[in-house]
């Protein structure tokens, strides 16, 4: 049993530290506020009449917040979060708010700071299926949970982000890509097509001593 457990946990280690990367190549950590993420999550919530939309990040020990609709939480700890019961999902999240008092006590700390009483999380992931962020709503009043299509449209919005993220990525892979490739000297074929020599005459029985010669540049 014990090296079961061994084996478990490095698989998730390696899992994690995938992730992690991920993560990274994106750049998208302690960004600065972006249009185009703030009109997704204020969609969200619009469409949804949510009293707040969060769109957060995970890394190793906290959730960052890059964009929210409504109150504002900048960074939240990743231990109890949203964030976390979506990864060990690996997928959506709702729940309802039916809670006990003993449950309340160990909800994610966000709806207990926007006294929410139900809340619904889908993944934000990478290309390649890494969970890398959740796109949150938050209520204020109990719901009975998310129709089918609810449920498609707050996925299709997570989708969203996650093609945000990827032209980040691809934007800050060949930003690399190019500041390490090494700069060559113009060959003389570069240099001729750069700016060739022609010769001008005023007409063909013009002498050659009447002819000039410049340096035009070829765009």
């Amino acid at each position: 049993m014990p090296h079961v457990e061994l084996e478990t946990e490095t698989i998730y280690s390696e899992q994690e530290a995938a992730r992690l990367a991920a993560l990274a190549s994106t750049g998208i950590l302690d960004s600065e506020p972006e249009a185009s993420y703030d009109a997704i999550t204020r969609i969200a919530a619009e469409y949804f009449q949510a009293v707040s939309a969060g769109l957060g990040f995970g890394d190793e020990g906290r959730v960052w917040i890059k964009s929210s609709w409504g109150p504002h939480v900048r960074e939240l700890p990743r231990k109890n979060s949203i964030f976390e019961r979506v990864l060990a999902e690996n997928g959506p999240v709702i729940d309802s708010g039916a809670w006990t008092q003993a449950q309340i006590e160990q909800q994610p700390l966000v709806p207990k700071l926007l006294n929410a009483v139900f809340f619904a999380a889908a993944p934000v992931r990478s290309h390649d299926g890494k969970i890398l962020g959740v796109l949150t709503l938050f209520f204020s009043e109990p719901r009975g949970g998310l129709v089918p299509d609810e449920l498609r449209m707050l996925e299709n919005l997570a989708d969203i982000v996650a093609n945000q993220l990827e032209l980040r990525r691809m934007r800050n892979a060949f930003a690399s890509h190019s500041s390490r490739r090494p700069r060559t000297p113009p060959t003389v074929q570069a240099q001729h097509a750069a700016g060739r020599a022609i010769t001008i005459c005023a007409a063909p029985w013009t002498s050659a001593s009447l002819c000039s010669t410049t340096s035009r540049k070829w765009n």
